[in-house]
């Protein structure tokens, strides 16, 4: 009998009372989420298949012959318990491709042991994919390891005691849009990404792939994308953490933290955290360390963080110990410390003239005048006259902007109706300059004009 590498030690914490109602609220959207058309599944025991061979009707393969275009197809089941191994669907060593689909497994126990189950566990394969199945287990849903080409998307992944999806030693892992009630581990890893998922972690996971209680951890990776998911936890270590991590592309996700850090990055390198909403408990709570938005420390090189939203944190973007990090085009909204940083000269809080640097929401200065020293004046640009300085060191954002950066492209060109051409230039602040006709110098007067394949009309 093989032991997991995951299932290791669990520690149960003492919580109080308003973390117990933090999980009653989180398990309650798993259960009432709806099994994968439970009325019209056959039951079934437990698959194992082991090799290429293993992917037979005995095993649940109901179609296709292993191909690319014709992958194995095992569908339709529900797998109503586990095998010695606690697993209820096992894939180990295969390169023939295979699709598990519209399969629902509340994984019970084997031989009554207690938070051991398993849903399903993918070991040495490649080419596979799991999609629209309910996965349950008593320990967690499932664990992929030393596995390349793996897919796995709109699924319900409820967790268990341990957590609720271990990806280790794994090359190109995708994860798109599953609803994971649980917490997620990568680690050692390369070329994973997730997209589009909901994850809520859940902070009395203490097993060496969550993390302590990490909603998405990630150790030792490189190459990893996060886009466009949804994150949430609450007193733990930090919704997303990464560390000893390289390439790590952190992008457009709604981060939620109550009495965390939402995302911590250590020893990271080359990573990119960018386009992020990131919020926390709410400064009414008092200051606490626990409350801080985007924190980069241990070492961390060459990171960038651009273009996030970071509101409502104790602290909301924390450098300590690092070195060449490049901050700009976020937006500081009453956070009770909008910034700090312990290392002088060594980091940067604007991207110069005139892209600009940060939103402030308690900037006091005001914009009369531009240009890179911001002396041209009456000339108001978008960015503040005078530098926002940065607690913590000898640091400043030399080019604050007056509004709260908004990403648009940097030149639009529309077709007026006249039949002409007209381009704008957008400004650091997300606004736009007027529009310019490109068959003269002169600028134009302001016209109706239309833009894209359908021709909408807009004012210029």
């Amino acid at each position: 009998m093989r032991v997991s590498i995951l299932r290791m030690f669990v520690r149960r914490r003492i919580v109080s009372a308003s973390l117990l109602a933090f999980l009653m609220v989180v398990s309650s959207l798993f259960l009432y989420a709806p099994h994968v058309g439970a009325s019209s599944l056959v039951q079934r025991g437990y698959i194992l298949i082991n090799g290429n061979t293993g992917f037979t009707a005995a095993n649940g393969v109901i179609g296709g012959t292993g191909t690319s275009a014709d992958p194995y197809i095992m569908s339709g089941w529900s797998v109503v318990s586990s095998s010695p191994n606690q697993v209820c669907i096992e894939i180990d060593n295969t390169t023939a491709f295979f699709t598990v689909e519209n399969v629902s497994s509340d994984c019970p126990n084997y031989g009554g042991a207690a938070f051991a189950s398993v849903a399903f566990e993918l070991h040495g394969v490649s080419n596979g994919m799991i999609k629209s199945s309910y996965l349950g287990g008593n320990w967690e849903s499932g664990e992929i390891v030393s596995s390349t080409n793996v897919t796995l998307s709109n699924n319900t992944l409820p967790g268990g005691a341990g957590s609720a999806l271990a990806i280790s030693g794994d090359v190109g892992v995708t994860l798109a849009n599953n609803q994971i009630g649980g917490n997620v581990g990568v680690l050692h890893s390369q070329r994973v990404t997730l997209s589009g998922n909901s994850i809520s972690g859940d902070p009395m996971c203490n097993s060496p792939d969550c993390g302590s209680g990490t909603t998405l951890y990630i150790d030792h990776s490189s190459t990893v994308t996060v886009s466009n998911n949804i994150l949430n936890g609450a007193y733990i270590e930090g919704v997303l953490v990464g560390s000893y991590s390289l390439g790590l592309q952190i992008i457009n996700n709604s981060v939620h933290c109550n009495l965390c850090y939402s995302i911590l990055l250590t020893a990271t390198n080359n990573s990119l955290v960018q386009e992020n909403r990131v919020s926390g408990g709410g400064v009414a709570n008092g200051y606490s360390n626990w409350y801080q938005g985007i924190v980069l420390v241990g070492g961390s090189r060459n990171d960038q963080i651009i273009g996030n939203n970071v509101t409502l944190e104790a602290v909301g973007i924390r450098l300590s110990g690092v070195t060449g990090i490049s901050v700009y085009h976020n937006s500081l909204l009453n956070n009770t410390f909008q910034a700090s940083d312990d290392q002088p000269s060594l980091n940067s809080w604007d991207n110069g003239y005139p892209s600009g640097g940060n939103y402030w929401s308690d900037y006091k200065g005001v914009d009369r005048c531009g240009g890179p020293q911001q002396n041209i004046c009456p000339s108001p640009d978008g960015i503040g006259d005078t530098p926002y300085a940065i607690p913590g060191g000898v640091y400043k954002d030399n080019y604050p902007l007056m509004k709260p950066f908004v990403a648009s492209p940097f030149v639009s060109v529309v077709e007026g109706l006249d039949g002409n051409l007209y381009s704008s230039v957008s400004r650091p602040d997300g606004s736009w300059n007027g529009w310019q006709s490109l068959s003269g110098s002169t600028p134009s007067t302001p016209a109706l004009c239309r833009s894209g394949p359908n021709k909408v009309d807009l004012v210029v």
